[in-house]
């Protein structure tokens, strides 16, 4: 996760973003395949709270 300053902040794989907001991570993508990224509730993955990362070499 990257601070708004710019600067890295903590390294982990579960990021909490408020509505109507955004977040800026630095990403290694080294195992190519499509990766789902969502919320774990599933009443939020029904409101269409995921997306798809797709990373092909």
């Amino acid at each position: 996760m990257i601070k708004p300053d710019g600067s890295p902040g903590p390294r982990k794989d579960t990021v909490i973003v408020l509505p109507m907001r955004a977040v800026a991570v630095d990403l290694v993508a080294d195992t190519p395949r499509d990766w789902m990224l969502h919320c774990h509730n599933g009443y939020h993955m029904d409101a269409g709270m995921m997306t798809q990362l797709d990373y092909t070499t």
